[in-house]
């Protein structure tokens, strides 16, 4: 274990689940990284206090950005944006709040979302945010499926939480994700759980009962015991 490693005591565990994931999953061209939280509430000190997951308010970080684009005077529904010599794409657009963005693969094209407002206007969003809503979803229900039936349960030791966790979260719900791609069939992660025990079990049953069902018997042999003329029997 190096020193200083943090996840140094699951380490090779966390390794090897990776290599598997890299080995039997390639990703498509649109990948979301997302982060996975755990709670734990003894003694850590890298633990981190979020009173609420969901912020509403985030740092501004908007150096080297075009002053007229990060601030701007924008009614609801617009957007502006600017491109600079290396294809990338900043831009604003108005919603209840405003939405900054920078892409290098959408400009500031807008998309009719096929709805209708309530003031009978066309409800149309950026192609960029439309886009990532898309993407995003991905993540949104790794989530959703990771939080039912969960398997983490208190402990003093935050790293049982953590192998809990990717062995029996975050590792079943990409095995949902191979099963469905594989079989084309749709099931729900409860009932997915469920198959895996029952799997598991039946495998423990037959490896007890193959084990029981060897006979043994005593086989007489030609070797004597001490100095008596006793043949001496062995056990096979």
């Amino acid at each position: 274990m190096v020193h200083g490693d943090r996840l140094g005591k699951i380490q090779p565990l966390v390794v090897k689940l990776v290599n598997n994931f890299k080995k039997y999953k390639v990703p498509g061209e649109n990948v979301v990284i997302d982060e996975t939280m755990i709670s734990f509430r003894g003694r850590l000190n890298f633990r981190q206090y979020i009173p609420s997951k969901s912020a509403r308010h985030f740092k501004k970080n908007s150096k080297g950005f075009p002053k007229d684009i990060m601030n701007p005077k924008l009614k609801k529904g617009e957007i502006k944006g600017k491109e600079d010599g290396k294809g990338v794409v900043v831009s604003i657009w108005k919603n209840k709040w405003d939405v900054r963005m920078l892409s290098t693969r959408h400009g500031i094209e807008m998309v009719d979302m096929g709805r209708i407002s309530r003031n009978g206007e066309n409800i149309k969003k950026p192609e960029a945010i439309v886009f990532y809503n898309k993407n995003k979803q991905g993540i949104d229900v790794s989530d959703q499926m990771n939080s039912y039936f969960t398997p983490l349960r208190k402990s003093i030791r935050w790293y049982h939480k953590v192998v809990f966790q990717l062995l029996l979260g975050t590792s079943v719900v990409n095995a949902l994700v191979m099963y469905k791609e594989l079989t084309g069939k749709s099931i729900q992660i409860s009932q997915f759980r469920q198959q895996i025990i029952e799997k598991l079990i039946k495998k423990k049953d037959e490896i007890t009962i193959s084990s029981s069902s060897i006979k043994h018997k005593l086989v007489q042999t030609n070797e004597t015991k001490g100095q008596s003329n006793k043949k001496k029997k062995k056990m096979c």
